[in-house]
């Protein structure tokens, strides 16, 4: 009968008492990666749990995976989870949540069940900088005045970059007061994919644009040359045999 199934199955029957807090701060330097140590500030009563447990939480508040095993409570104050290695978290995860739990039950872990939540700061150092700065020249004939131009070529990636810092140097080599911030547009430079890349000819132009070619080529050729945009693509000579061969530029 379903009936007396349903009515013989217990529901659960989670703690009363939520953990007061929790904390942590990112300290792995790549972009997505997260390593570090969380802490949870334990329950102020902590008669009815077992232990404590990290997760996930998207940014609408809804559980995903958790962060490694249940964390058994032991009367301390505080207790901690440390992420020794690297992990990276699951997609659309923006916060970790702790809940507390025991054999009877497991409290929700969501956003709205009001258990504390820290948000997750990604710590990202810039695999790259910029590869080269030129001073324009003073343009200001004034005495003790300064104006012009500085030229930033940027990161052959920025895809952990968000911005070039400026700053001013100091007599004795340090770094002086900010000059200004350039921000970076999720630039990368051409890169080419495909077994025939090394194959093709690459050389950079006097307008600084990137040349590439390849003279007859055999069967089974194929490479991939991705560049963030917007851009133009110049052909100055193209052979293909009809059918067999094609040529797309951006899908098309």
């Amino acid at each position: 009968n379903p009936l007396e199934a349903a009515g013989a199955f217990a529901p659960p029957q989670p703690p009363s008492h939520a953990p007061q807090a929790i904390t942590f701060a990112d300290t792995n330097p790549r972009l997505g990666m997260y390593s570090g140590v969380v802490t949870i500030t334990a329950a102020a009563n902590e008669a009815d749990i077992d232990y404590y447990r990290v997760y996930f939480v998207s940014g609408a508040g809804f559980q995903l995976e958790a962060l490694g095993d249940p964390i058994p409570a032991t009367g301390e104050a505080e207790l901690t989870v440390t992420i020794n290695g690297t992990v990276a978290p699951p997609q659309y995860a923006r916060s970790l949540v702790a809940v507390s739990g025991r054999s009877l039950g497991e409290m929700p872990a969501q956003l709205s069940a009001g258990v504390p939540r820290v948000e997750l700061e990604d710590y990202v150092l810039p695999e790259s900088g910029p590869k080269s700065a030129s001073w324009g020249g003073d343009s200001d004939p004034r005495s003790g005045f300064v104006s012009g131009s500085i030229f930033v070529d940027r990161a052959a990636s920025e895809v952990s970059i968000t911005a070039y810092n400026v700053y001013w140097r100091t007599a004795n080599g340090t770094r002086g007061p900010l000059v200004g911030s350039i921000p970076a547009v999720g630039f990368h430079e051409p890169v080419c994919s495909g077994p025939a890349c090394e194959l093709i000819q690459t050389s950079r132009t006097s307008d600084g644009g990137y040349h590439y070619e390849r003279g007859d080529y055999d069967d089974n050729e194929q490479a991939t040359i991705s560049a963030s945009g917007p851009g133009r693509v110049d052909l100055t000579r193209f052979d293909t045999e009809y059918y067999y061969d094609s040529f797309e530029v951006a899908g098309r």
